[in-house]
């Protein structure tokens, strides 16, 4: 059978086989040097007595960290001597003694009884005079008291009607009667809400305002940025036609923040090639603005100081849903206003006009 020639595999295995066996023997032969030539060096020494270079070396070591040492004496000889700034105390105190001593009070410019500081402790987690107590339940008096256990108890019963028992605790309600007066809360929920959800027309009493513009990608044209406002849950027979709306803000730095944040978005793929460029902005006044939308058949849409979260975060699809919200809030106040004016005028109200 004739002999096959050996593949380029096997000859590339044999060749690293040979190299790494010679590479072994190499630092093996590497270490037998270095074991002799270090027992050479040890005869040579003990031999010699430690005489010769290697003894200077270790001289000049002892001596090096001897001067080192004698400077360090002096230098803290020099601290000792110096005399301590004015006010200072002429003995030294740790950073951490001196710390604790300051925190615990225990200096004798500021002394305390130890005492007195648990009797103040006690105090300060006392329930009555913690600040973060809930509120206590008002203190009513006696009579007041008395005559509720029996109301209740006549209530319970059933025997009375809600005209017999105003008529038997009729003295009661008479005497104390500012007990059970309604109490007026106000609304703190309205008071935060923005003029713009009681008046959507409020912008026209603005000192000034931010109309938001738009340069398309490729162009050099600027352009009103525009969206379309007019809501889909208004009734088909009420509904306006669709109309764009211009843009603008109430507060500058909403305006400079929805600039960056469409800025950030350009490059998605799902937005509206009409909202793709330069987005920029500038101040206007409320009359002006009118007129540029009714120049261009637009209508007008005003976004409240801090009505929108404009978070680099959110999606923008997001962004702008909320703000076509706000600018169809108009044509549902006008909606609602048509509806009442409807009623008033069918049932003869006072509102009918």
């Amino acid at each position: 059978m004739a002999r096959r020639w050996p593949s380029e595999k096997t000859m590339k295995r044999a060749k690293a086989a040979r190299a790494e066996a010679t590479e072994i023997r190499r630092r093996r032969d590497a270490r037998r040097d270095a074991a002799k030539r270090a027992e050479e060096w040890k005869e040579r020494v003990r031999v010699k007595g430690g005489e010769g270079e290697e003894a200077s070396e270790g001289d000049a070591e002892r001596a090096r960290l001897d001067a080192e040492l004698a400077a360090r004496a002096r230098a803290k000889e020099a601290r000792e001597k110096k005399a301590p700034m004015p006010g200072a105390s002429a003995q030294w105190t740790p950073a951490d003694e001196y710390l604790n001593s300051i925190l615990r009070k225990e200096s004798a410019a500021h002394p305390v009884d130890d005492a007195e500081v648990v009797r103040n402790a006690e105090v300060e987690s006392s329930p009555r005079t913690n600040a973060r107590e809930a509120p206590r339940e008002p203190e009513y008096p006696p009579e007041l008291v008395e005559a509720m256990k029996r109301m209740e108890a006549d209530i319970a019963s059933g025997a009375f009607s809600e005209e017999a028992l105003l008529e038997k605790y009729a003295d009661v309600l008479d005497t104390f009667g500012e007990e059970f007066d309604p109490v007026n809360i106000d609304d703190d929920d309205d008071k935060g809400e923005h003029p713009q959800l009681l008046d959507p027309y409020w912008w026209r009493d603005a000192r000034a305002l931010h109309l938001i513009m738009i340069t398309p990608m490729g162009s050099r044209d600027s352009r009103l940025f525009a969206m379309q406002m007019v809501p889909d849950n208004i009734p088909p027979r009420a509904r306006p036609e669709d109309k764009f709306h211009v843009l603008a803000f109430e507060n500058k730095s909403d305006a400079e923040n929805f600039c960056f944040f469409m800025q950030s978005k350009r490059e998605d793929e799902d937005l509206d090639d009409a909202l793709r460029g330069l987005v920029t902005m500038t101040g206007i006044g409320p009359k002006e603005l009118q007129k540029v939308a009714d120049d261009a058949g637009y209508g007008v849409t005003v976004v409240g100081a801090g009505r929108v979260d404009l978070s680099a975060n959110r999606p923008h699809v997001d962004v702008l849903n909320h703000i076509t919200h706000i600018g169809g809030e108009v044509y549902l106040w006008e909606f609602a206003r048509k509806v009442k004016r409807d009623f008033d005028a069918e049932n003869g109200g006072a509102g009918a006009r």
